[in-house]
């Protein structure tokens, strides 16, 4: 590891830290840092949970788009990006991510996803019935 990914790999961490300790300002920041330091899905994933957190849905949605254009099989960031679709009444978009997503993801998060899903069948149902 070179010095710059270690500096980033602990401002990641503090960011996460802070975020947990509610200290969105602070989690942003360090989360930023560590991004400038060396950009991975991961840690766009996480600065994007931070950013819709503090209620910045645009750069949310940005950020999470970038974490999978870094890594298309970033599962969360799929799961992440389709629920965010999802709850803005994106349905056709949210499908197609959240569909992918299951797979990858662990049991609790599959139940949600798999709710989601159901919502967003339903949504795109109705909208068909009323066409």
């Amino acid at each position: 590891m070179t010095t710059g990914t270690i500096l980033g790999a602990e401002k990641h961490q503090q960011g996460l830290q802070s975020f947990r300790d509610g200290k969105i300002e602070d989690a942003l920041y360090l989360l930023g840092e560590a991004i400038a330091e060396c950009e991975t899905s991961e840690r766009w994933n996480d600065w994007a949970v931070v950013q819709l957190t503090a209620h910045n849905v645009d750069d949310a949605e940005k950020a999470f788009q970038r974490a999978l254009k870094l890594e298309p099989d970033n599962h969360q960031a799929a799961a992440n990006l389709g629920a965010l679709l999802a709850v803005l009444g994106r349905a056709e978009e949210a499908l197609v991510l959240l569909e992918r997503c299951q797979p990858g993801l662990s049991e609790e998060n599959k139940a949600i996803v798999a709710q989601l899903l159901i919502d967003c069948r339903s949504k795109l149902r109705t909208r068909a019935q009323s066409s």
